[in-house]
């Protein structure tokens, strides 16, 4: 196993998230989820959703000069889709299998 506990992919993804971009660091995160396994996905998620989500939020800002944009849940949404996309194409398997949120991708 790569990675022993959930306290190592803490420490793996905090060290990432300050030197990878957020492609990259999406990319770590579904390879640790399929290879190592976690026994709470979700916290992880939660904990570094922001940092997966930089590269959509930093192109909504330029989209939008003259506002002061934030995180919101449809970036995050965007960010679960690409993370479910990867693993599929790495796995065939969704978010659900690998204990995480499933996204929404119908349009409302």
């Amino acid at each position: 196993m790569l990675l022993e506990d959930d306290a190592q992919w803490d420490a793996t993804m905090t060290e990432a998230a300050t030197i990878q971009s957020p492609a990259r660091l999406r990319n770590l995160f579904v390879i640790l989820l399929l290879a190592c396994g976690s026994s709470n996905p979700e916290k992880l998620w939660e904990s570094y959703k922001e940092s997966f989500t930089e590269d959509i939020l930093i192109q909504a800002r330029r989209e939008n000069p003259g506002l002061v944009l934030n995180y919101t849940p449809d970036m995050f949404n965007q960010t679960l889709i690409i993370l479910e996309d990867k693993a599929l194409a790495m796995a065939g398997k969704d978010l659900k299998q690998l204990g995480l949120s499933t996204p929404q991708t119908t349009l409302g």
